[in-house]
């Protein structure tokens, strides 16, 4: 797991915390529901560093200070001598005038206004569509899964009938094995992380405390 070696004010305060309270734990630690996906931030670290790549992502979050939208970068530390990865370094930016669309723009996401789809991958239904980006987001349990699409369409949405049923038709149709990291993989590989389905762009009162990743 990652280990925070050295951590800003401007971060710990937006957790309700001190920087001597954050540095030497890992995400696993941390609350604010990062611990949930603590396992998908570890991941993205683990890319910075062998592929020695930026990564952002949008991270939409109820914090200390309420709910507020971040762009989080992460870049590799690299020495200049021996060329060797040192960490990762993460700079945290809020977003001024906050729009969707704008933010679509700005990072070029692909935005299919009347159908949202990967055009190599097996034709989706909305919903499938829906679950896809939960889970190339970050979003992986079943509950999470109906609990954030639930918010979004602003009704009950079953974590054990619907979703369930949604995942094993992923499965089949994607030619999966029934585990949700492989279906993880497969997202972020096809780049269901940039397809933002419509229902999601619509959703005004979105209130997720969930990462949307854009690179």
């Amino acid at each position: 797991m990652s280990l925070y070696a050295a951590v800003s004010d401007k971060f710990a305060k937006m957790l309700g915390m001190n920087t001597e309270e954050i540095i030497g734990k890992s995400d696993h630690d941390l609350p604010y529901g990062i611990a949930r996906i603590a396992d998908v931030l570890y991941k993205q670290d683990r890319d910075v560093e062998l592929f020695r790549i930026k990564m952002k992502f949008l991270d939409i979050r109820s914090y200390a200070d309420g709910l507020e939208f971040y762009i989080f970068s992460k870049y590799p530390i690299i020495n200049p001598s021996t060329k060797n990865v040192l960490g990762i370094y993460c700079y945290v930016t809020k977003p001024k005038n906050y729009s969707v669309i704008n933010f679509i723009n700005k990072y070029q996401l692909d935005y299919y206004p009347h159908h949202n789809q990967n055009p190599h991958q097996p034709l989706l239904t909305k919903r499938e569509q829906e679950v896809m980006f939960c889970i190339a987001s970050g979003i992986t349990e079943r509950k999470h899964i109906a609990n954030f699409l639930s918010k979004i369409h602003n009704k009950n949405i079953s974590s054990d009938g619907t979703i369930k049923k949604i995942l094993t038709n992923l499965y089949q149709k994607l030619l999966i094995s029934g585990s949700i990291s492989a279906l993880y993989n497969h997202a972020i590989h096809h780049g269901y992380h940039k397809i933002i389905p419509q229902s999601i762009i619509n959703a005004r009162n979105m209130r997720t405390g969930e990462s949307i990743f854009i690179e």
